[in-house]
């Protein structure tokens, strides 16, 4: 029953939804990445939506937001614009949301 769960919860984190993260939100360093994308529209999109999923992510870490409130992972997330050690938050609080998601049934 439990890998069904995990399967569900993989299935539900890989859906769509809408981020909100604008280029003014972008801390100095990131700006300065974010600026040279400016010739790829597609790029642009997905380190901002990355990078808004990664402070989604940091949040269920820091128990800030219940994991089970985690948003899902959007289709346009793309891991390399997150250094190692920030996909390793990403990843633990995926874990989080299916420990929750497990608990919680």
């Amino acid at each position: 029953m439990r890998t069904i769960w995990i399967a569900v919860a993989i299935g539900l984190l890989a859906c769509s939804v809408a981020y909100a993260l604008t280029p003014a939100d972008l801390t100095p360093q990131e700006a300065a990445v974010y600026k040279t994308l400016a010739n790829d529209q597609q790029a642009e999109k997905s380190y901002l939506v990355s990078r808004d999923f990664l402070r989604s992510a940091r949040a269920v870490e820091n128990k800030t937001l219940p994991a089970l409130q985690m948003p899902r992972q959007p289709a346009d997330y793309d891991a390399k614009y997150l250094s190692a050690d920030e996909q390793k938050t990403v990843e633990h609080a995926i874990i989080m949301y299916i420990a929750a998601l497990l608990n919680k049934h």
